[in-house]
């Protein structure tokens, strides 16, 4: 196995790790940052008004909590902790909804625990469920290596095609390449990413082939068949071998399921297209030779060696021998380690690229392959696998969960009143009507009320407007059982 790495790569991965690392010194020396005020904001003062049940005071201090430079970053979520919780006492919800907000600006990752902490009320825990820590994006970055197997589609070299010899063909030996990458997560519902980014990926692989003088020793003299030159009652002329190397450009667009059943650890897996730039490629180790005969010495053994790069995509002079623009399969799993708020993450990635490889039109068109190699391209087309390790910055806002928001619940509930009144009106049993028209006017009447409890946690929205939709189905489904008696 061989390992082809260029410098630039190496270099991304470096300053990768370097930005990794000095984003959790700033992360952890946020959190030991300590106070300038010598008074805390009257934190302490605060605890006791808290404890008197003193509530309306502890709003005095959220102008200066607000402050990043107050206090230290635990006080701050203390502070706030307070004024969020002296919020709820008071039903002030819409100012508890602003205020816990405070709380994940400070830490995106808040969760309250009623265990150990007497200003933690289930009030406040059921506010916390109301908000998502998911980031509103995430950007990633990384690096690592990658291997190539290519599938041969149809052959139109010259060279022998039984795979009697080991070397034949694009070859299996495994030749390492590099990638680099960097890309956005948009979160989407149901714990679904959508996922763009853009790989730089070297990648190389082997190939060889073979030419015998004849496949059966009747048509050539025994004389010049000596243990070298036979393999079985194959008699061999000449090999070439050689490497490519290939630089591109990937851009795959890609849905990703993560499995968020595991604290700190979230597995992922994901699949997509992407659209496949090829930049520019490359033959080296170039070697024709073709082997001596021992009895026949003065014909000798020739060799045909390039010591420098052969560029096989378009130069001022050649046109490509290769197809620039190509269309894969994308797929991988991985899994992201929390590191604070960011993550670092290692991935593996398949790609199946669908088209073939070699530009039909230019395949005699490089002189030097042809004539001084002899060799032709065959049709082929690449999978590649690769490994990547890296970083992501996540980026949050605070924001309520869907099932929570009291503006899409509100709205969600009055079209459900407007559609049920429109109902009425078509109504012609005037009992049922009647009663309609009293429990519709009970549902508006509790509306605010009904809001209120899902923007506090106390119950989904989803789940409040599904019971009110079965009270009227139930109702509507009411008839009037008439008896028959029957002498």
């Amino acid at each position: 196995m061989k390992v082809r790495l260029y410098r630039p790569v190496i270099s991304f991965v470096l300053l990768c790790c370097m930005f990794s690392l000095l984003n959790t010194n700033d992360a952890l020396g946020q959190r030991g940052k300590k106070g300038t005020s010598s008074d805390d904001c009257q934190l302490d003062e605060a605890k006791k008004w808290y404890e008197e049940g003193e509530l309306e005071k502890i709003e005095s201090i959220e102008s200066c909590a607000k402050d990043p430079k107050s206090m230290s970053t635990e006080k701050r979520l203390e502070a706030f902790q307070l004024i969020t919780e002296s919020y709820l006492y008071r039903d002030k919800i819409g100012a508890a909804d602003n205020s816990f907000r405070e709380i994940l600006k400070i830490d995106p990752l808040y969760q309250p625990d009623t265990i150990g902490d007497s200003y933690q009320s289930y009030d406040l825990i059921y506010l916390s469920k109301t908000f998502t820590r998911r980031p509103i994006f995430s950007m990633y970055f990384g690096g690592g290596a990658n291997f190539s197997l290519i599938e041969q589609l149809e052959n139109y070299g010259v060279d022998n095609t039984s795979g009697t010899a080991d070397h034949e063909g694009y070859l299996r030996e495994v030749v390492i390449g590099a990638n680099a990458t960097v890309g956005f997560e948009l979160p989407l519902l149901y714990n679904f990413d959508l996922t763009l980014d853009a790989t730089f990926a070297y990648r190389t692989y082997a190939f060889g082939d073979s030419m015998y003088i004849s496949a059966s020793t009747a048509t050539n003299p025994t004389s010049l068949i000596t243990s070298e030159l036979r393999k079985e009652d194959l008699l061999l002329y000449s090999t070439l071998e050689f490497k490519e190397n290939q630089f591109w450009i990937d851009i795959p667009l890609m849905l990703r399921y993560n499995i968020t059943k595991f604290k700190g650890l979230l597995p992922y897996v994901y699949a997509g297209v992407a659209a496949n730039f090829l930049l520019y490629a490359d033959l080296t180790d170039v070697s024709r030779r073709t082997t001596a005969e021992s009895i026949r010495a003065e014909l000798g053994g020739e060799s045909t060696t390039s010591n420098k790069g052969i560029p096989i995509t378009a130069t001022a002079d050649r046109p490509s021998l290769r197809s620039t623009v190509n269309v894969s399969f994308v797929a991988g799993a991985g899994i992201k380690f929390r590191l604070g708020r960011n993550f670092l993450y290692a991935d593996f990635r398949y790609n199946r690229m669908f088209l073939n490889n070699v530009d039909l039109n230019n395949r005699y068109s490089n002189p030097e392959l042809v004539y001084y190699h002899g060799h032709v391209d065959n049709d082929f087309r690449t999978d590649n696998f690769a490994l990547t390790v890296g970083f992501i910055k996540a980026f949050y806002v605070p924001r309520k969960k869907h099932q929570y928001n009291p503006l899409i619940i509100n709205s969600k509930y009055s079209k459900f009143l407007e559609k049920e009144r429109n109902y009425v009106k078509k109504e012609t049993d005037e009992d049922l009507k009647r009663e309609l028209n009293s429990t519709l006017k009970e549902f508006e009447q509790e509306q605010p009320s009904l809001i209120e409890d899902v923007q506090k946690g106390r119950t989904k929205g989803t789940k409040m407007l599904d019971t009110k939709k079965k009270e009227i189905e139930d109702i509507k489904n009411k008839r009037v059982k008439v008896e028959v008696n029957y002498e």
